[in-house]
């Protein structure tokens, strides 16, 4: 694995996590957000920013490299109300999928998933608190990521929790 910082457009790469990156690469722009994923399927982790354009979408930017090493830059919009952008393989397909967390009108977090990168959300439901981080991750070892939410305690007098929904 590799240990990776994002900061105003570098991203500095640490293979052998000595504390001194190996590598620089320079990939979107100071306030862009960072989020990683297999978004091609290849196996292998490209880098993404996204960056909100107004009060109604936000920018999704893939960076991606070939086997032959040629590096292909996409992006996409997205119509999103206020959030966070979630990154995981949540069909088991074998690729990343992008998925939208905000605050619903209920009051929890709503998740919108899009499994086939169509731009339409094939799965919504709510799940956690506002005041949660969202997360993603393959918990269950199936090769499907499921998400969760991470709950800090302020009050000091219990821990923080980890919330997962499989």
């Amino acid at each position: 694995p590799v240990f990776c910082v994002y900061r105003r457009g570098l991203w500095l790469l640490d293979y052998n996590r000595d504390g001194r990156p190996e590598r620089t690469i320079e990939f979107g722009e100071a306030g862009d957000r960072p989020c990683v994923g297999d978004f091609d399927g290849d196996g292998a982790y490209e880098l993404g920013v996204y960056r909100r354009l107004d009060d109604q979408r936000v920018e999704l930017k893939i960076r991606t490299v070939s086997a032959e090493g040629q590096v292909d830059e996409s992006t996409r919009s997205l119509i999103v109300p206020k959030g966070e952008l979630v990154v995981g393989d949540f069909d088991g397909g074998g690729r990343s999928d992008i998925g939208w967390v905000s605050t619903g009108q209920s009051g929890a977090l709503e998740w919108q998933l899009d499994f086939n990168a169509d731009g339409v959300w094939d799965q919504t439901y709510e799940f956690g608190f506002p005041s949660d981080v969202p997360l993603a991750g393959d918990w269950l070892d199936t090769g499907r990521d499921n998400v969760g939410v991470y709950r800090q305690n302020h009050s000091g007098r219990t821990a923080s929790h980890w919330f997962f929904r499989s």
